[in-house]
């Protein structure tokens, strides 16, 4: 799937941004098209290793989260990281429906989700509300504290 990096005047500062995807080729196409668009990206596999990197201290500005994935889902995952942090910044990625319900909760919490398949202007638009939330404030945390 093609995609148009960004305009070259566009003077957003670059994100870190990490990916958790199972989907090989869905986890390195947001990769390299984040990668394209400026940004510091980390791709892991599962729920488990994303939990892991932050909890070595590793920070990144947003989160994109797959909903389904083996050993930890992306639910799962998103509550570990609540225990500990405040309000990480997190986009959803499901295949299934989102049902208005669920949608409505989603965006009164501040979180954010993508439909798959998305588009890349999706992406772009959901970094965006993100910045605008939070002023590109980073997910960190401790090791020690896990």
């Amino acid at each position: 799937m093609p995609y148009a990096p960004a305009e070259p005047t566009d003077t957003r500062p670059a994100q870190r941004i990490l990916v958790v995807d199972d989907d090989d080729r869905a986890g390195d196409m947001l990769r390299r098209f984040l990668q394209a668009e400026g940004h510091y990206v980390s791709l892991v596999r599962d729920g488990n290793e994303a939990v892991a990197l932050l909890g070595r201290g590793l920070e990144f500005d947003a989160i994109f989260l797959d909903v389904r994935m083996p050993r930890l889902d992306g639910v799962t995952a998103y509550r570990q990281m609540t225990v500990r942090l405040p309000m990480p910044q997190v986009v959803f990625m499901t295949a299934f429906s989102i049902t208005p319900d669920l949608e409505q909760a989603l965006r009164q919490d501040g979180l954010e989700y993508l439909q798959k398949p998305y588009t890349f202007e999706g992406v772009r638009e959901a970094l965006g509300r993100i910045r605008i939330k939070t002023g590109r404030s980073r997910v960190r945390h401790n090791e020690s504290d896990w």
